[in-house]
């Protein structure tokens, strides 16, 4: 069974959503034209059968996968294999988690992250519990708590700490590191901890 990678990101999101996506949103999600979504999808049916799934799309309401949560989950399963089959993927989002998670000043909840990634609440949570140790190496609490979500619990010198050291891993230019990686808001909030 071949996935595309287009296509693995449609079904992530559709699975870690408990309500309808519009088409739109998916297209700005994996940033492509809703065209290519609806191809992606035609594509789709064929792999869902052997789930026991389907599609249903709803004008003016969005797209969505109907079956059991079991079937969902074996789906699920599947999807986050393929998706981990990439190490190089694997790490990128791991840097770009705890990037996102230094420059948060409220807790978040997993769909956030999971729809900001492109991936499942479940890879989310995977992430997370790998991730969890960087933090902790930094004198950093990763905090998961139901209904209020995800945030950091640190003591200010320890942040800075964090964010020059994410600033300087893996890299001669950390500046140039930062510039290509991520928007020049965070950019300059990581500066201007390092500054203090």
């Amino acid at each position: 069974m071949k996935y595309s990678a287009r296509l693995i990101q449609i079904l992530l999101l559709l699975l870690s959503s408990d309500k309808p996506i519009s088409s739109g949103i998916l297209a700005e999600s994996i940033q492509t034209s809703k065209r290519t979504v609806f191809r992606e999808l035609e594509k789709a049916d064929e792999y869902l059968k052997e789930y026991n799934l389907r599609l249903e799309t709803k004008p003016k309401i969005g797209i969505s996968i109907l079956g059991s949560e079991s079937d969902k989950n074996k789906l699920l399963a599947e999807l986050n294999k393929l998706e981990y089959s990439d190490p190089h993927d694997k790490e990128e989002r791991h840097n770009r988690l705890i990037l996102e998670l230094l420059k948060q000043e409220e807790p978040q909840k997993t769909y956030y992250y999971s729809s900001l990634l492109k991936v499942s609440n479940g890879t989310i949570n995977n992430d997370l519990n790998i991730i969890e140790k960087w933090f902790l190496e930094n004198n950093i609490t990763l905090v998961r708590k139901p209904g209020l979500g995800i945030y950091l619990d640190y003591k200010e010198e320890d942040y800075r700490k964090a964010c020059i050291r994410y600033v300087y891993q893996d890299t001669h230019d950390p500046i140039n590191k930062l510039t290509h990686l991520i928007e020049p808001s965070i950019v300059n909030k990581v500066i201007a901890s390092i500054k203090k």
